[in-house]
């Protein structure tokens, strides 16, 4: 898929996602780093993004505050984990496995007895 193409597609999915609860785009070969506009999608509740190729930073999602599921795992997402995943507060499942961060799990994730946490 060439940029042009990718770009209009992932621009074409933020317009219907605005008023979508969930969002699956996993097994798509969806490549790069994850849109910042992905915060904008306040309603959302669900957050599926597995086995693609995005990489790069998590942007800040902080502002998902209605957010129960995200699994990001299978992807070549780098960086240290943010602070504000414990900010979440209607998090209950979240997967990070087979990405590239680096550094350690922030202590305010270790002690979340909601989080259904895979990190590898």
């Amino acid at each position: 898929m060439n940029l042009y193409i990718h770009k209009y597609f992932i621009y074409e999915i933020y317009k219907v996602c605005i008023i979508v609860y969930k969002r699956n785009l996993q097994h798509n070969n969806l490549t790069g780093p994850l849109p910042e506009w992905i915060s904008k999608l306040s309603r959302l509740k669900e957050l599926i993004l597995n086995n693609n190729y995005f990489n790069g930073s998590l942007p800040n999602l902080s502002d998902l505050t209605k957010l129960k599921t995200l699994h990001l795992q299978n992807n070549y997402l780098s960086d240290k984990l943010p602070d504000w995943l414990s900010k979440l507060p209607c998090l209950k499942e979240l997967n990070i496995a087979n990405n590239n961060f680096k550094g350690v799990i922030p202590q305010e994730l270790q002690h979340l007895k909601q989080i259904n946490f895979t990190f590898e």
